[in-house]
């Protein structure tokens, strides 16, 4: 049997503390709020049910939901023509606080199993701080990539879940305002295609169960 001396033990311990101390803060979740975000062909203002403050209202049953066709120009698209779909679709949303950004989770939508064209395929997260909220607009100064996703493979069922790192961050600066764009879904028809995601959360998916159920 291997022999361990105290100076090697006290290493390894001190190297395990460090190991779950780092997952513990790599996972908690933090409560968000929608600030800005696409409205797409039929909603009018975020009191339709799948507007897009429904990607971060922490519940699962619910999902933002839009038609999105990035292949239209400007002047083609939602909401200047509102026969078309939108061909931008983003949302940005405020932290309680900021953080580091370390993961992230997604929850597909509610019939993705049955039409997995509708989940996000490419997006862009950018995290940035501003002085109030007003200041954090889409496209604006201040704003930092730390999330860049092609092609990427996302659970084609109902509810699935996915935890992401954030891929382009630099693991020491704290956001408080996340922009999201989204660039590509799975899949289209020549109408575009009903984008959908359940949520979107700081943290793990395991996190995110876990706030619920402090809640309860």
């Amino acid at each position: 049997m291997k022999r361990f001396t105290l100076k090697q033990m006290v290493l390894s311990l001190g190297a395990a503390t460090m190991l779950l101390s780092s997952q513990s803060v790599m996972a908690q979740y933090t409560k968000l709020t929608a600030l800005d975000g696409m409205l797409s062909y039929g909603q009018s203002s975020v009191s339709h049910a799948e507007a897009y403050d429904k990607l971060v209202d922490r519940k699962e049953n619910t999902k933002w939901g839009g038609w999105f066709d990035p292949r239209l120009e400007d002047d083609a698209a939602w909401p200047i023509d509102q026969g078309a779909s939108a061909n931008k679709m983003y949302i940005i949303v405020k932290a309680e606080e900021a953080v580091v950004p370390t993961f992230y989770f997604l929850v597909t939508g509610n019939d993705t199993g049955g039409d997995p064209n509708r989940s996000w395929s490419s997006w862009k997260i950018y995290g940035g701080n501003f002085d109030n909220d007003e200041a954090a607009v889409r496209e604006g100064e201040g704003w930092t990539l730390i999330d860049d996703r092609e092609g990427e493979p996302l659970p084609a069922e109902n509810f699935g879940h996915k935890d992401l790192d954030f891929n382009q961050a630099d693991g020491k600066t704290a956001y408080q305002y996340f922009w999201i764009e989204i660039s590509d879904a799975v899949g289209y028809t020549d109408d575009g295609v009903y984008l959908q995601m359940s949520e979107w959360g700081l943290g793990t998916y395991g996190s995110f169960l876990a706030y619920l159920d402090y809640l309860n």
